[in-house]
């Protein structure tokens, strides 16, 4: 379902019809009605709403990692990279719920930073100074540090 999902919300990014506020009601209609007969499940414009949502919760936090000093990602293995495990350990003793994301696939990465990445990335501004760049993040929505497993959602399935 989830290939499905993000293959066709990367089409839409690709048509232009996704603004900085995010995808229309419409696309989440049309994106229940190709899941659906497709996967033989039940789920509505808010099913839809809600994995988006859950899934840029995810994004956000591998985003984080992955461009904490120290860390990558890997695109042929799908993972996050850390050069050494007390790196690892030290992140976890801030971010104690991102253990979660600790050699765990995550399949549609690339993907999700094309729908998602500019929701994020926009919102951090470079403000050039007396020859200098100081980064603000303007971004209310931080990385979600408290992630409890959202990619295993379920969803509704038809009867």
């Amino acid at each position: 379902m989830d290939r499905t999902l993000f293959e066709f919300l990367d089409a839409q990014v690709a048509e232009g019809n996704k603004s900085q506020s995010g995808f229309k009601d419409a696309t989440y209609v049309q994106a229940a009605h190709i899941i659906n007969p497709t996967h033989g499940l039940s789920v509505n414009k808010e099913n839809i709403r809600n994995r988006v949502k859950s899934i840029k919760k995810v994004y956000r936090t591998l985003y984080a990692i992955v461009n904490t000093s120290g860390f990558g990602w890997n695109s042929e293995l799908k993972q996050l990279t850390y050069h050494e495990d007390n790196m690892w350990n030290s992140y976890i003793l801030e971010h104690p719920k991102a253990k979660y994301y600790k050699n765990k696939k995550f399949e549609f990465f690339d993907i999700w930073e094309n729908i998602f990445g500019a929701d994020f990335t926009t919102r951090i501004f470079i403000i050039a100074r007396e020859g200098t760049h100081q980064i603000e993040d303007m971004n209310e929505d931080q990385p979600n540090k408290e992630a409890k497993g959202p990619m295993d959602q379920e969803l509704p399935r038809r009867n």
